[in-house]
């Protein structure tokens, strides 16, 4: 600790650490983006329930869409949204001009090769593919559904490539500093396919499966639109890229120092990745034994479930990585701890009321989504109760999704891949038993376990790697979350309960009426309690006189200045 007033070269150094309103005006840009695209995303969902239902024949969209996804991952997704921007961020520091573009060259070359090359080998085993995802589906319906799975994964599977592309061109936008236009490029994609399903549905309100199986023409428009929308998210990105000053060439070097790095961390990624998919193979799998719309019911849950994460703590980690992957590749340890900690805390603020809001509002809010068209109420009940478990581990999902990409990041992917081992294998082995014992709820009860076990541990693993004796974050500011979140908890609860003694059993409108009071009311009570506490702490600090020489605030939290070091080796 410094004795004395800080020096000017002291006080600039406080300023370029603290760096607040350039991360908060990045972050609203991110969150504002993925805002509109998950409102949009959530319309999609709508609309796609209320074209498809929740049955045998939207089980087979659902899987056939779901199966690209986890192909990708496989080939390239993992490593390209964890490694990606910190690859592309020390080629651009340590090989300044065309070597630096030479380098990112040759990762995209590669890269586009693989998924090229990958798409070509999965159309031939697009039927077996399928099987496997069904292999426990021994219900009447099986043959059909796996006939219709087929057909569509055929139309599905360019996907792969184009999930490959947009992520991309979204790392090399995010290392020159734009945030925004790749957060908001899914609602050229949503607003497409929200077409599509709506051009089905007016087709003929019948989509069953036995509808479907006998009429091409609905499923080559299902099939060629859902991709076609893909395409056009994917063209929103090439003006952008051409004027982000980084020329991008085929350069075929899987010998470049970029491309060696990035081999030697994915090693572990993909490990990561191998753990995630057989876990989500494994709950595919009990949910497609489960009766009818049990695949469809879980991917609608989880998909409102995921909402608050996309929102906010994506956000965070877009704009946190490149500056975390500067602070690295500088040596700069408590840069690093002032980053990680104002992130979590953002994180922790926004998901922990979220996840009580969702737990009330689980159920009329998915009746409000999805009751409408091929959906019955029974259906969007199944969806509503699993929302209900899903919300549980919200907190837990975020926070550990948040730690580990940090962990990620910084290139500690063995301490990560550990952390996803004991997320899926907790996962796994709660599913199996819950689901026999609460069905559908048991699949997203066993997630929010998982979640939240994993989660603690990346908090005691990362506070080892970048604690140096300060908290990460302040435990006090957590547990004024935890009361504003209480208060806001009961506003709701009181509310909810009064307006259903005044609307009674409502239908639409008056739900649309009741959930939007409840929200605002929650939203008023929580960032009321927020602002009282906030202003409390700000007289505090007035009466204590400051921070100590040596220390700069971010966030509301203080960090002890740091020159540049080397970091001891992370695993």
């Amino acid at each position: 600790m410094h004795n004395g007033p800080p020096s000017p070269q002291q006080r600039r150094r406080r300023r370029a650490l603290a760096e607040g309103p350039s991360w908060q005006r990045s972050t609203a840009g991110a969150a504002l983006g993925t805002l509109g695209s998950r409102i949009t995303g959530i319309a999609r969902l709508v609309a796609l329930a209320y074209a498809l239902g929740v049955n045998a024949g939207a089980d087979a969209y659902n899987l056939a869409n779901t199966a690209p996804n986890i192909l990708y991952d496989i080939m390239l997704g993992g490593i390209a949204s964890s490694l990606f921007v910190p690859a592309f961020v020390e080629a651009i520091a340590r090989q300044p001009g065309r070597r630096s573009e030479r380098s990112i060259s040759a990762i995209v070359t590669l890269s586009t090769i693989i998924l090229i090359g990958s798409c070509i080998a999965f159309e031939f085993l697009a039927p077996g593919i399928i099987r496997l995802y069904t292999v426990l589906n021994h219900t009447s319906n099986a043959v059909r559904e796996r006939q219709l799975a087929t057909e569509l994964l055929r139309f599905f599977i360019p996907q792969v490539a184009l999930y490959g592309f947009f992520a991309i061109g979204e790392a090399i936008l995010n290392v020159r500093g734009k945030f925004s236009l790749p957060a908001f490029a899914p609602v050229v994609n949503n607003v497409l396919s929200i077409g599509v399903f709506l051009a089905v549905a007016a087709i003929s309100r019948e989509q069953g499966l036995s509808y479907l199986v006998h009429h091409q023409v609905v499923v080559w428009i299902l099939g060629a639109g859902t991709t076609g929308a893909l395409v056009l998210q994917v063209i929103v990105l090439l003006p952008a890229l051409r004027r982000s000053g980084i020329r991008i060439r085929a350069v075929w070097a899987p010998l470049d120092p970029g491309v060696r790095r990035l081999a030697r961390l994915s090693s572990w990624v993909v490990g990561i990745v191998i753990t995630n998919q057989v876990a989500l193979f494994v709950v595919l799998l009990l949910a497609d034994r489960l009766p009818g719309g049990a695949v469809s019911a879980y991917t609608y849950a989880y998909t409102v479930f995921q909402l608050p994460y996309a929102i906010v703590t994506f956000s965070v980690i877009s704009v946190a990585t490149p500056a975390i992957a500067a602070a690295w590749t500088a040596g700069r340890p408590a840069r690093l701890r002032m980053l990680t900690g104002r992130g979590a805390l953002a994180v922790i603020a926004f998901v922990v009321p979220a996840a009580v809001g969702m737990l009330l509002l689980a159920g009329p809010g998915m009746n409000l989504l999805l009751a409408h068209g091929a959906t019955t109420l029974e259906g969007a009940n199944r969806a509503g109760s699993a929302l209900s478990l899903f919300a549980i581990g919200l907190p837990g999902f975020c926070i550990y999704l948040y730690l580990v990409r940090f962990l990620q990041t910084v290139g500690a992917t063995r301490s990560a891949f550990y952390l996803y081992l004991l997320e899926n294998g907790l996962n796994i082995a709660l599913a199996v038993p819950l689901s026999m014992a609460l069905g559908l709820g048991g699949l997203a009860l066993a997630l929010s376990c998982s979640y939240s076990v994993a989660a603690v541990a990346g908090f005691i693993v990362l506070a080892r790697r970048v604690g140096s004796g300060h908290p990460l974050i302040p435990w006090r500011r957590v547990r004024h979350v935890a009361l504003a979140t209480a208060i806001m908890a009961a506003c709701v609860v009181l509310t909810d309960r009064l307006l259903r003694l005044v609307i009674g059993r409502p239908v639409t409108w008056e739900l649309l009426a009741r959930v939007l009071v409840d929200i605002a009311v929650g939203v008023i009570a929580y960032l009321g309690t927020a602002v009282i506490a906030s202003a409390r702490r700000k007289r505090r600090r007035r009466g204590q006189g400051g921070l100590a020489p040596g220390y700069v605030r971010a966030g509301g939290i203080s960090y002890p200045l740091d020159t540049p070091s080397r970091f001891p080796g992370w695993k």
